[in-house]
């Protein structure tokens, strides 16, 4: 696992990150410590119209049926310039619980894409169980293949490329 803070390799279980000293509860501090009701496709930015929406969660639905331990989401958002998006995601994908997903679905196989609208920023998350198969390197050329597309304001073609 990497540390959302100074991103260099910490154990899984670790309370504290030995580099940078980040633990959780920074982000309980400052998120809060409550669950977080959501949906799979959280548009609190307004980006997407109705027929997008739709299609985005057959994608989604898609993913899970290739994927059935896990699941993917998305969230758009405008945060504020206090905001760091890797440390927010990491704080949301353990928090949330999600209305629209089957219990057998546990976040740690969750996959959560995290895109700033104000600063056009994205950022993806994942859970334990994808440790052993993601790598930093492997989300962060994902993300430049589909940044052209977040600039220009093409959220559906930025997505098309990220969950394919």
């Amino acid at each position: 696992m990497k540390c959302p803070r100074c991103v260099q390799s910490i154990h899984r279980s670790a309370s504290q990150c030995p580099h940078c000293g980040f633990a959780i509860t920074d982000l309980d501090a400052q998120y809060g410590s409550g669950e977080v009701q959501m949906q799979r496709l959280n548009d609190v930015a307004g980006v997407l119209r109705i027929k997008e929406r739709l299609k985005v969660r057959q994608w989604m639905d898609q993913f899970e049926k290739n994927f059935p331990q896990l699941f993917f989401s998305v969230h758009y958002a405008a945060l504020d310039e206090m905001s760091n998006i890797r440390q927010y995601g990491m704080w949301l994908l353990n928090h949330a619980v999600y209305e629209d997903l089957d219990i057998s679905r546990p976040n740690n196989g969750g996959v959560l894409l995290i895109v700033d609208v104000n600063s056009k920023v994205a950022s993806i998350s994942y859970g334990y169980l994808l440790d052993a198969f993601l790598t930093e390197e492997e989300t962060f050329n994902v993300l430049a293949k589909a940044h052209p597309h977040l600039l220009q304001g093409n959220h559906m073609k930025a997505l098309g490329v990220i969950i394919s």
